[in-house]
């Protein structure tokens, strides 16, 4: 999806207990070196799934601090998700449907999250 996203993976990565060593050895090897007029650079990318949204808020382009923009994303996401789902990809599946909590979680206030869980599960349970 973005050329930025395995350093994410890299960030969000679990680490010792002192927090300053990655609890596994993380290895970026042939990454090769995009020239600044490569084509993909200026295109936009949509995933093989459908998804057109970064995997991580603060990479996105659209206003994610907006929870009904955030909604509207968590919601487009949940659907590509859902249809990964029944196909039987069910990995691709738990990962979409992660990634999209984040923007969810980005925007968490706890009358937001409840806001956005009812939205989202079309259900009226409440988290506390």
């Amino acid at each position: 999806m973005s050329v930025v996203h395995p350093v994410h993976q890299i960030e969000n990565h679990p680490t010792s207990p002192s927090g300053d060593a990655p609890t596994s050895r993380i290895e970026i090897a042939d990454c090769g070196v995009l020239s600044p007029d490569d084509p993909s650079l200026s295109v936009a990318v949509t995933a093989a799934d459908g998804d057109p949204y970064e995997d991580y808020p603060d990479d996105a382009d659209q206003d994610v601090q907006n929870p009904e923009i955030a909604l509207g994303i968590a919601k487009d996401v949940r659907e590509i998700a859902n249809k990964l789902f029944k196909q039987g990809q069910i990995e691709s599946a738990l990962n979409k449907y992660q990634s999209k909590l984040l923007f969810v979680n980005f925007n968490n206030t706890r009358g937001l999250n409840y806001f956005l869980f009812q939205s989202l599960s079309g259900t009226s349970t409440c988290i506390q």
